[in-house]
């Protein structure tokens, strides 16, 4: 059967109504019509949706529909926020690295230091946030030596950035443009 697996739904609650229609009759009608085509294709999947809202106040007032609530929330698992689970930080940015940079151990990037100020930032941007940090720490590499213990890591990897790039710049392949008009 064509259309199998999972559909996940990220941050369904700021799906406007119009579409919460569309969607709540795909989801009953196991169907759903293509763009450009005349025939449904049938689908046969699991709805996962994700959202930061709480959906049965989104209901109460209005902004969401209580029929895709109850279609939806069969089960509920709340993950707490990143800052309250600090456990989760290191094991999820090891994590991360080591998908992006599986030729390298993540403890050539995740230094004492870096471990330490990893633990301490707070996360407003929870996992988003952490997943783009590490991306940083992958694409600059080692950061020991330039990662102090900060309130917040990102500009601490920004700045460490900055002076990664300084320290490659000029290019030793080619000496700067000056030199070459001599």
């Amino acid at each position: 059967m064509p259309g199998r697996g999972t559909l996940f739904l990220d941050e369904i609650g700021e799906l406007p109504l119009e579409l919460q229609v569309k969607l709540l009759r795909a989801i009953e009608a196991r169907q759903v019509r293509p763009l450009g085509s005349n025939k449904p294709r049938d689908l046969d999947v699991r709805v996962i949706a994700a959202t930061h809202r709480r959906l049965d106040r989104c209901v109460t007032e209005g902004t969401f529909r209580s029929d895709l609530y109850y279609r939806l929330a069969v089960l509920k698992i709340r993950v707490p926020a990143l800052r309250h689970r600090r456990e989760d930080i290191l094991p999820l940015a090891r994590h991360l690295l080591a998908k992006l940079r599986p030729e390298r151990a993540p403890s050539d990037v995740l230094s004492d230091t870096v471990c330490a100020a990893l633990t301490a930032y707070d996360w407003p941007g929870n996992v988003r946030e952490l997943r783009n940090v590490v991306e940083r720490l992958a694409v600059v590499g080692e950061l020991d030596t330039r990662v102090r213990e900060q309130s917040r890591p990102p500009e601490a990897y920004h700045q460490a950035r900055e002076e990664a790039i300084e320290r490659r710049w000029p290019p030793r392949a080619h000496p700067p443009a000056r030199d070459r008009r001599r």
